[in-house]
């Protein structure tokens, strides 16, 4: 039997990514109803996202409501949208799956956070995009 490895360099993982972490939220104020940018994991341009995790890392944000778009103030494509609620996030280290919206085409902007419905009380957490990156 033969066994053949193949090794892929830093830059080709990040070209053809399949299903990896593209951008991070770290401590969302989910007590806020400004706009929260995303943080790119790599070099990329152009992907698809397979799925949004949210996990409380402080406080309880259960009366959170709000999406993520492709531009500030609402605008651009909603990735998730305006009535998402977080009411699963009850406590730490409670994760939540957030609920993608129909999206069709390619994506290239930087993700963004914006609330419609501020928490009411301080509470934080750490937002995670996975997808395929298609450059």
């Amino acid at each position: 039997m033969t066994i053949r490895t193949t090794f892929i360099s830093a830059a080709s993982a990040t070209k053809n990514a399949v299903n990896s972490q593209l951008f991070t939220l770290r401590s969302a104020n989910m007590n806020s109803t400004a706009d929260q940018s995303f943080a790119k994991q790599g070099s990329f341009t152009r992907y698809q996202i397979t799925s949004i995790v949210a996990i409380v890392k402080t406080g309880a944000p259960t009366a959170s409501v709000g999406g993520i778009y492709t531009a500030a103030a609402k605008g651009g494509t909603a990735i998730v949208t305006a009535a998402q609620a977080y009411t699963a996030l009850s406590a730490v280290d409670k994760v939540l799956n957030l609920t993608l919206a129909s999206l069709t085409d390619v994506l290239q902007a930087t993700p963004i956070l914006s609330l419609t419905t501020a928490n009411g009380t301080a509470a934080t957490a750490d937002i995670f995009i996975y997808g395929n990156v298609l450059d």
